[in-house]
């Protein structure tokens, strides 16, 4: 099931509505895949074995200065990771049973350019757990994906979430396209629910923030080009 964010222009198909909505916002993508083949994914991200990786930063480079001033709210936090995919070299053994995720997110995305192909750039899963001091408006720093800054072009971004979790999503109004502005807007929270994923351009401010109640939260990031 594909739930749209965005006003619905006058006179447009619903079928060509939506396709302009996902071009224009972001969207949210439920039942991304067929409860056994999720529960098989989340079983294998789940594993003690599994090697994670940590960072001191979840989301950027350590020592990173904050140019979001006026955001209070930012959180620094650590976290861990589990490489998949870099620069088109797969990293991990664990790549071939998630990549076909992709093409049943693809498949309901309702984009016409996914549907017909991408090219993954880069793929990851990212662990969190609780930090002392966080609350539900706190988030981590806001960013854009390297991906973007490199190829200085517009792509896509999806978050796939194994679990159920708080420590939402936070997706801001401001994009690249504006510079980097002292203070963000928020635009959407989006909680994590297993088997759920979103969709947005990879030009959009955004950061994740630390479960709450939760012991852990696990999600699935591919940067891809579409078309």
């Amino acid at each position: 099931m594909l739930v749209m964010h965005g006003q619905k222009g006058n006179g447009k198909s619903s079928a060509v509505w939506r396709e302009l909505q996902v071009v224009k916002n972001f969207s949210i993508i439920e039942d991304v895949l067929p409860k056994p083949y999720w529960s098989a994914l989340r079983e294998r991200f789940l594993d003690d074995d599994l090697p994670w990786y940590y960072s001191e930063e979840i989301s950027v480079k350590a020592g990173t200065a904050n140019p979001f001033t006026g955001n209070p709210e930012i959180m620094g936090s650590c976290g861990f990771s589990h490489p998949l995919l870099v620069k088109g070299h797969h990293t991990s053994p664990h790549w071939e049973a998630v990549e076909p995720l992709l093409y049943f997110m693809a498949e309901k995305s309702n984009y016409s350019k996914l549907q017909r192909g991408f090219d993954v750039l880069r793929a990851k899963a990212n662990l969190q757990t609780q930090v002392n001091g966080s609350t539900p408006d706190n988030f981590n720093m806001p960013h854009i994906d390297p991906v973007h800054l490199q190829l200085k072009a517009t792509n896509w971004i999806f978050l796939y979430y194994l679990v159920d979790a708080d420590g939402d999503t936070f997706i801001f109004n401001e994009t690249a396209a504006g510079g980097c502005p002292s203070r963000l807007t928020v635009r959407e929270r989006v909680t994590p629910r297993a088997n759920t994923g979103i969709l947005f351009r990879d030009d959009i401010f955004h950061a994740s923030s630390n479960p709450i109640q939760s012991r852990r939260r696990v999600n699935l990031n591919f940067n891809l080009i579409a078309g």
